[in-house]
């Protein structure tokens, strides 16, 4: 979400207009990192009234599955983490993020005009998994064992179990490092 004052209202709209221009199949990922930064800011404009976007500064991450052509477009802006496993491939971070000199440092949507997202299209025959979090989980992951995550994401959380057992594993394994907030979004499937 962010830590500015109006953080939780950037987020919340984030959301919506990601959403929203998914729904509507805008295209490429070139076209949804530039225009969800746009339309989030002349959203808030007009919704919130406001000329200065910079107190509803917010991360954001999102995930597009084109099921059909066989391909997923993710993008983010901050410390979002995205993982993907495709077609039983290496199960590796996608969009990177840079190191951070201090915990807390991001770069969040709202700090100038005409920012854009990072954004990549990948391809898939038959499978995909994914994993978007937080920098709360995000930065606790151990990148050298994401394989072995996922396995464990997979064998767990199937047949519907996932929700409860979810916030359950995510207190129990990163309640204790960070105070920052916890929040993750795994899922997988076949074409």
């Amino acid at each position: 979400m962010g830590s500015r004052v109006e953080s939780k209202t950037g987020a919340r709209e984030f959301c919506r207009v990601a959403i929203e221009m998914c729904r509507a199949e805008t295209g490429l990922a070139e076209t949804l990192g530039r225009d969800i930064p746009r339309t989030w800011r002349e959203g808030l404009k007009r919704r919130a009234g406001v000329q200065n976007v910079g107190e509803f500064g917010t991360t954001g991450g999102f995930i597009f599955i084109r099921k059909e052509v066989g391909e997923v477009i993710l993008g983010k802006r901050g410390d979002v983490t995205i993982v993907c496993e495709r077609d039983g491939g290496k199960v590796e971070e996608v969009l990177a993020g840079r190191q951070k000199d201090f915990l807390n440092e991001t770069e969040a949507l709202g700090e100038r005009e005409g920012e854009e997202l990072e954004t990549v299209t990948l391809r898939f025959q038959k499978f995909l998994a994914f994993l978007l979090a937080t920098d709360g989980i995000g930065d606790e992951l151990d990148r050298e064992k994401l394989g072995e995550l996922f396995e464990y994401l997979k064998e767990n959380y199937r047949g519907g179990r996932g929700h409860n057992l979810l916030r359950r594993d995510i207190k129990e394994t990163f309640g204790e490092k960070n105070n920052d907030d916890q929040t993750m979004i795994f899922g997988w499937g076949m074409r």
